[in-house]
């Protein structure tokens, strides 16, 4: 997850600088090999966004089904590895788990704290641990992720409450301009500018699907990012 977090950005940027589009292709198709021979989700995702922003038509109708057919008749990747992250209510994965437990301790601490949050720093030290987390300790890892909610999005919200949300949302509101922006003009921005756009636009796999937490290089990316921009 963590070498995803880092390498996504760095995707999108070259697929937005490629001047060949089978440089394109052939980075895309690099990424989705390495996602499904080394079982690594949070790359996948990553990829998906990727080639949602560059073209849909281009990139799933005429790349992703040839490759999943051909990923399904030579037995490329376990696909059940994949299924069994899917979260939901009643799933005994532990990265399922880690997900739907910072989700569910950043409303947990909302309410608890009237909105307020329970302070920089300290989830995973206050506030109700909620059902997901019960579920990961009586599974025998009571300090998996308990400190940095599994990705920036429930850590925030539940450390500054509705200052916290507020960021989230602004950042989502940039986010969608950002993406329009890089869509209708993605051919005049030059390498700096695609650079850093490339850093925002993908911190959202660290905000919303995984992170360690604010110290680390994705984080310090992405503030370097909104100065930038």
């Amino acid at each position: 997850s963590h070498f995803s977090i880092i390498f996504a950005p760095l995707l999108l940027f070259k697929v937005l600088t490629f001047k060949n589009t089978i440089h394109v292709y052939l980075s895309i198709l690099i990424s989705l090999t390495l996602a499904l021979s080394l079982l690594n989700l949070t790359l996948l995702i990553s990829t998906f966004l990727i080639m949602m922003i560059y073209s849909i038509k281009k990139t799933f109708l005429f790349f992703l089904i040839p490759l999943v057919i051909v990923a399904l008749f030579f037995d490329i990747g376990d696909f059940q590895y994949f299924i069994d992250r899917i979260p939901t209510s009643d799933t005994q994965n532990l990265s399922a788990l880690v997900f739907l437990s910072g989700w569910e301790r950043a409303f947990l601490s909302l309410i608890d704290s009237s909105f307020f949050g329970i302070g920089f720093n300290q989830l995973g030290f206050v506030g109700n641990i909620g059902f997901f987390q019960s579920e990961i300790i009586s599974l025998g890892s009571p300090k998996l992720n308990i400190t940095d909610g599994g990705s920036l999005a429930p850590k925030i919200i539940s450390e500054l409450g509705i200052v916290g949300l507020a960021f989230i949302l602004i950042y989502l509101f940039h986010l969608v301009k950002a993406v329009y922006m890089v869509k209708k003009k993605k051919l005049i921005y030059n390498y700096l500018d695609t650079f850093y756009i490339s850093i925002f636009i993908m911190s959202f796999v660290s905000i919303f699907i995984r992170s360690s937490g604010y110290f680390s290089p994705i984080v310090f990316l992405l503030l370097s990012s909104i100065i930038y921009i």
